[in-house]
């Protein structure tokens, strides 16, 4: 019991470190218009709120042991697996984890895939000479623009890559409060249920 204890106690002082790590370097990257980059830090952000809250999602439902098994593997240096309706043991993906941390809300697929576009070599890493966002579907713009409407008082008419930059403070300390939220959460109710 003290070494799951121990466990939960070192897997959120780690993500609670990551997101302080994460927000940190973002306003540094922007300071020095490493504009890809920041992106990339706050792709990595949102592994990190997807994959509390899918610890978090676990613990509340019938499977708090899987949970914690899931916190052990992390912390002992493991693959997150899960069992197949066929009884084979596979990897859990960060792609199923963002699905399932997407019912409960949806911006976070739009930020994780635009985030890939500039950790991966693509033609979004051009952004000095050609607006990415111009490339992107006008769906996923419009998606972009309601969020950031919604949370983040977004008054522009159109979605720019320079004022998308602009809100990148805002949109990280958004995700980085969320982290810290649910990894809240997460430690009280996964520590109240090894009490």
């Amino acid at each position: 019991m003290a070494d799951r204890d121990a466990q939960i106690i070192q897997f959120c002082r780690l993500i609670r470190a990551r997101t302080k790590e994460n927000r940190e370097a973002v306003n540094l990257l922007l300071e020095n218009r490493l504009y890809s980059v920041a992106f990339g830090i706050l792709r990595q952000e949102i592994d990190s709120l997807v994959r509390v809250s899918y610890l978090n999602n676990i613990s509340i439902g019938n499977s708090p042991a899987r949970a914690r098994t899931l916190v052990r593997d992390l912390v002992e240096g493991d693959r997150w697996q899960r069992t197949t309706v066929k009884g084979k043991l596979v990897n859990v993906t960060d792609r199923e984890m963002l699905i399932a941390y997407q019912r409960a809300g949806g911006w976070e697929k739009l930020v994780y895939e635009f985030g890939c576009q500039l950790i991966h070599l693509s033609r979004f890493h051009d952004y000095r000479d050609s607006d990415p966002i111009a490339t992107m579907e006008e769906e996923d713009k419009l998606e972009i623009v309601r969020y950031l409407r919604q949370y983040h008082s977004f008054q522009e008419v159109s979605l720019t890559f320079e004022a998308l930059v602009e809100y990148l403070p805002k949109i990280i300390n958004k995700i980085c409060d969320n982290t810290n939220c649910i990894t809240d959460s997460f430690e009280r109710r996964i520590r109240n249920q090894l009490a």
